[in-house]
């Protein structure tokens, strides 16, 4: 499990123009992985504020959860954000119902959660 932490940084997901998915946090690489073949060992799905990710390669499977901080409003933005990007390279569903009478906040770049990140940062 990786957490955000001051010692160790931020954790952040990004998609860079080669179609590559990298997440580092401060200066480390945890994970990073080729979008362009993806619908064939990756699966995402969005549930509120939560991506899961689910990779599976020779017939192992590991599944990814990244959850997005900030008010709900603005990790449901962020999360969908992400969605949108992720849909570029291969399909993603989504269960995610917007509460009525939210109202759009600033952007943050900020995530919480186990094994995961957020959305934005340098690459996309």
């Amino acid at each position: 499990m990786f957490e955000p932490s001051e010692s160790a940084g931020e954790l952040v997901l990004n998609i860079v123009e080669s179609g590559h998915m990298l997440v580092p946090q401060g200066h480390d690489l945890l994970d990073g992985f080729s979008l362009l073949d993806a619908p064939s060992f990756l699966k995402v799905q969005q549930k509120s504020d939560t991506l899961l990710f689910r990779l599976t390669v020779k017939g192992e499977s590991r599944l990814i959860r990244m959850q997005f901080s900030g008010s709900r409003t603005e990790a449901l933005e962020e999360c969908g954000s992400a969605v949108l990007r992720l849909k570029e390279y291969l399909p993603a569903t989504t269960t995610t119902q917007l509460p009525p009478n939210t109202q759009s906040a600033p952007y943050q770049d900020h995530c919480t959660g186990s094994t995961g990140g957020c959305w934005g940062g340098y690459g996309y």
